[in-house]
């Protein structure tokens, strides 16, 4: 093998002689200095950038919220005691006004919900992910009895080294969409498993719903983007986005394949290693 670069003799020729001379790791360490204190003033700004950023969206978003809480309050109202007088066009721009602000206030809360994502996620700790999904299906219990819908897990699933509210939000935004996207003549279902890869863990959330087509399968996890029109399903579009980032965060991938009518398969790896455990690392 050969000597690292940066001890080999650096030679220069000028005419007929040679000079040679030999850089240490000293005159190294010197040279890299001011990239490296130039790479952390760089950093701290963008920290800095991202945290004026953050207060100015929950400033604006707090700004917004009210005139729109007014508009959603006053419209229902207006709905309520007075619908019967309106005629059947006034009463239908009525309710695309009480839904625009609904979409709108949905719009903020996930907006200000995928910014401060990872800022104020918390503390990494060792969770059970069957205790994550157990959780997930109470918070959901109604919708999913009224749907008929359940999520089943298959094998023992590990414990996780991770933020758990990050985590559980991942799994609530993808049984939240199963149920969402849905094949109508089936109840949704929802498959969990995870398997070791020797890098890591391979979580699979596989869904019984409606599918998509699989030129998309990279775009649903950009921020906004919509598959559907804008009536036929509720949301802002942030869903997906936000899992990418959240699980990103723990220095996975999440991906997704699917096939219209046959449901979608969504993948996501996540760290098991971290401090040692207490007791088994399994469920």
């Amino acid at each position: 093998m050969s000597a690292p670069l940066l001890h080999a003799p650096q030679v220069s020729t000028m005419g007929s002689k040679s000079q040679t001379s030999v850089v240490g790791p000293a005159e190294v360490s010197q040279a890299a200095d001011p990239q490296v204190a130039v790479l952390e003033r760089r950093v701290a700004d963008l920290q800095q950038d991202c945290l004026e950023l953050e207060h100015f969206l929950r400033a604006a978003t707090h700004d917004l919220e009210e005139p729109l809480r007014m508009i959603s309050s006053f419209g229902e109202l207006l709905v309520h005691e007075h619908g019967e007088q309106l005629e059947g066009s006034a009463r239908e721009y009525l309710g695309y006004v009480c839904d625009g602000a609904a979409r709108m206030q949905t719009l903020l809360r996930d907006l200000v919900s995928y910014s401060r994502l990872t800022t104020k996620a918390g503390s990494h700790a060792w969770v059970s992910l069957a205790e994550i999904i157990e959780d997930v299906e109470i918070d959901l219990a109604s919708t999913l009895e009224r749907e008929g819908g359940r999520i089943d897990m298959v094998g023992d699933l590990p414990r996780v080294y991770v933020v758990r509210s990050l985590v559980h939000q991942v799994v609530q935004q993808l049984v939240s969409n199963a149920i969402r996207f849905r094949r109508r003549d089936v109840p949704p279902q929802v498959r969990v498993s995870a398997v070791a890869t020797g890098h890591g863990l391979r979580i699979e959330f596989a869904d019984n719903g409606e599918g998509l087509d699989p030129r998309h399968s990279e775009r649903v996890f950009e921020p906004f983007v919509r598959l559907h029109p804008r009536g036929r399903y509720r949301g802002s579009g942030l869903g997906l986005a936000i899992c990418r980032r959240a699980i990103e965060h723990h220095g996975g991938r999440i991906t997704l394949r699917s096939t219209p009518g046959h449901g979608t398969v969504v993948v996501f790896s996540l760290p098991d290693t971290g401090p040692q455990p207490d007791g088994d690392q399994h469920s």
